[in-house]
């Protein structure tokens, strides 16, 4: 290797050992990791270049020496013609002959020295082969590992500088702001997020600069710096432009080096602005809700879905009677439902029944999932509903079932009827001159005499079903489980109550009626009007023949 060529293998290698240290330092490794980076890749490119000229060498040499060197498996052949013997050694071997008394042959002699030497030769030239053989294996061993070595360095390189490049990326994007500052209190770290957070210009121009110059918020300082007792907390800052503020949540951590040694702190800031502006909005949601809730006038009640009492309102304890401690923490004593409204009875402190309609719907109530009840006395209502119930199905001035009602009532029975198998009977019955009682005494005298046959008959029918006023001096009973001499008893008594009443009461007339009797078949009968014409149709079978026998 000449000058020129050491000399410029010695510049790649500082170049190269240069580049690499100053990237492995910006990866973040120590000093002395580098420096050891350094002196393995000094060291490594010494080697390969030594090894780079001995191979330059190598090649230079003959093809026939390359090839008398490197064939192993062929024998060694001399280069040169057997010896011969010189005149000089002729001469001693004639000497000798004639010494000896015997002929020695020269020849032969040398031809053996040949052989020897070329044995000689042979056994070097091999033994010369295998040691030079064993230290080019030993050196292109050297070379593959050196090789190995460099290539695994440089793809731990290559994977540290993708992570370093990974790792700024996260940072650059990350939502939340993220701050490293150093044990002297100087900015090491600044990602864009953290610098819209602070409101400051320039992110290079806070590196390595002091906290203090640029950030006024003591709260805020003793975070990033882990001066403060808390490692979390939710900093208020106020923009010095306009006067806006932003709410912060700062979370800090120490950093440590690999013996625990504290190097810095590291701060993460999330911007909570809108977070607290919707808290807030949503505690006086709350305190709105809290507000309608106590002055509606419905009892109501925060019921959890165990069924306890949380919250009552003013209502609610009106409606229970009792004082809302004694009703808090106390099961409602009913089931809570959100699919529909539904009435049910209540007992009150004061023993008084009342009816409530209960409506739920399922909410949030501080941060726990329960049900909104709302009660509603509805006992006044649910009277006048029963009376209006009662006026529609219910002849007013003899309180027995109207048309309506009892044709109703009558359908439901006659279901069961047809499951059981029992005869079922209507009596139809007609009060017998009912027009001449209006026109002769007026039509409140005629009320009067309405009234009475609805008393007759509820004591002659005590046991039947259902009695009806189905007209103006129509008059229906419906009886089931009823045979023929039941039929026949039931006429007799009606008839003996009659006539006690004609006797007893001092009435400028007397009271008759006419009546018939139906028997339900459903194989006749295809409705309740067909039912009820055939009682109808006997009964007036039975006024003309009272007509006839006058």
């Amino acid at each position: 290797m000449n000058f020129r060529s050491m000399f410029t293998w010695i510049l790649i290698i500082l170049f190269l050992a240069i580049n690499t240290s100053s990237a492995l330092a910006a990866s973040g490794l120590s000093q002395k990791q580098v420096n050891r980076y350094f002196i393995a890749i000094i060291f490594f490119g010494t080697l390969i270049a030594l090894i780079v000229s001995l191979i330059g060498t190598k090649s230079r040499m003959s093809e026939e020496k390359r090839r008398r060197l490197l064939k192993h498996k062929t024998t060694y052949k001399p280069a040169t013609a057997p010896l011969s013997p010189s005149p000089e050694l002729k001469k001693n071997i004639t000497a000798l002959s004639n010494s000896l008394g015997k002929e020695v042959d020269a020849e032969k002699i040398m031809n053996l020295l040949n052989q020897e030497v070329e044995k000689k030769v042979t056994t070097t030239v091999n033994e010369l082969k295998q040691t030079y053989g064993k230290v080019l294996n030993e050196k292109d061993r050297e070379l593959k590992e050196i090789s190995g070595k460099f290539k695994t360095a440089k793809q731990e390189y290559e994977t540290v500088n993708t992570e370093k490049k990974h790792t700024e990326s996260l940072v650059r994007s990350m939502a939340d702001g993220l701050i490293i500052v150093n044990t002297k209190g100087e900015i090491e770290l600044l990602n864009p997020a953290a610098q819209k957070i602070l409101g400051t210009k320039s992110k290079d121009g806070l590196i390595g600069q002091k906290l203090t110059k640029n950030i006024k918020d003591e709260q805020l300082l003793s975070m990033l710096t882990g001066t403060a007792s808390d490692k979390a907390a939710d900093i208020e800052l106020k923009s010095n432009k306009d006067e806006t503020k932003t709410v912060v949540r700062a979370n800090s951590a120490v950093i440590e080096d690999e013996n625990g040694k504290t190097i810095g702190m590291v701060s993460v800031l999330s911007d909570i602005t809108a977070r607290k502006e919707i808290e807030e909005a949503l505690r006086a949601s709350e305190a709105r809700l809290h507000k309608i809730i106590e002055k509606n006038a419905d009892g109501m009640l925060i019921v959890t879905k165990e069924g306890l009492i949380r919250f009552v309102n003013q209502a609610a304890e009106d409606l229970f009677g009792r004082d809302k401690s004694k009703l808090i923490g106390m099961p409602c004593g009913f089931s809570v439902t959100t699919s529909q409204k539904k009435e049910f009875n209540i007992d009150t402190h004061s023993s008084k029944r009342c009816v409530v309609e209960m409506h739920a719907v399922e909410i949030e109530w501080e941060g726990e999932n329960v049900f909104l009840v709302s009660l509603r006395d509805v006992t006044e209502t649910v009277k006048l509903r029963e009376i209006l119930k009662e006026l529609s199905v219910k002849d007013e001035l003899t309180r027995l079932y109207n048309r309506r009602g009892f044709i109703t009532l009558i359908e439901e029975q006659l279901k069961t009827a047809k499951e059981t198998n029992n005869n079922s009977v209507l009596f139809f019955i007609d009060l017998d001159k009912m027009k001449e009682i209006n026109d002769q005494l007026g039509h409140i005298e005629g009320d009067k005499a309405l009234v009475d046959v609805s008393a007759i008959l509820k004591e002659s029918f005590k046991n039947a079903t259902i009695i009806g006023r189905i007209g103006g001096d129509e008059f229906a009973i419906f009886t089931i489980n009823t045979t023929d001499t039941d039929v026949k008893n039931l006429n007799t008594t009606l008839q003996k109550n009659i006539d006690s009443w004609n006797k007893t009461k001092n009435r400028s007339y007397n009271l008759s009626m006419s009546v018939g009797t139906a028997y339900y078949d459903p194989r006749k009968h295809s409705s309740i009007d067909d039912f009820i014409r055939q009682a109808d149709q006997a009964m007036y079978k039975e006024k003309q023949l009272k007509r006839a026998n006058r």
